[in-house]
């Protein structure tokens, strides 16, 4: 992966990395983000750069994993197939036999890891899953953000002078400021 695939690199950034001696996502993982801000990079960009670069270093582990795990594929055609895009066995049939010829893959290899492919099927969920009932999703944020009001009585706790009243919490600092001043 070239340094501009990573999120927060743009072509400064990239130019002070180089010149650090950090040319891809794993020199970038093992400079760590001491290392990037020791390159001239401040330390939020620094952060960011570091955490895509694990990330990306962890899916292509992910993705090497998985294409290891088929019949006639090595480490070595692992690293052809990822440089080529392909990252799954979804990809490897999509490619076809002349496809991952073009790659550099030997017949045999061919031949095996296709058959492999065809084999590989996507997990099925689990009884248990496919029987829970839906996630409930987060509303959006104007209807998490909306105040909260209720209209106080003697049990909730609040000051003589407050029963019968409606209350409605602050929106933020500023509101609660603004409501101190006007109580004063």
């Amino acid at each position: 992966m070239v340094l501009t695939g990573l999120v927060g690199v743009g072509p400064s950034s990239a130019t002070k990395m180089v010149a650090a001696g950090m040319e891809n996502a794993a020199d970038v993982a093992a400079a760590g983000a001491a290392g990037l801000v020791k390159a001239g990079l401040t330390s939020g960009v620094a952060g960011k750069i570091y955490s895509t670069a694990e990330a990306a270093l962890a899916a292509a582990k992910a993705a090497k994993a998985s294409l290891t795990a088929l019949a006639g594929i090595g480490p070595a055609s692992a690293d052809k197939l990822l440089e080529a895009g392909i990252a799954s066995p979804a990809g490897l049939i999509a490619a076809g036999a002349d496809g991952l010829a073009e790659i550099g893959l030997g017949s045999s290899v061919i031949k095996k890891s296709l058959a492999a492919a065809a084999k590989a099927k996507p997990k099925e969920p689990s009884e248990a899953a496919k029987k829970a009932p839906p996630v409930a999703k987060r509303p959006a944020t104007a209807e998490r953000h909306e105040p909260r009001s209720v209209v106080s009585d003697e049990k909730a706790g609040v000051r003589g002078d407050q029963v019968g009243k409606k209350l409605v919490s602050p929106k933020g600092v500023a509101d609660m400021l603004k409501r101190i001043k006007e109580n004063k």
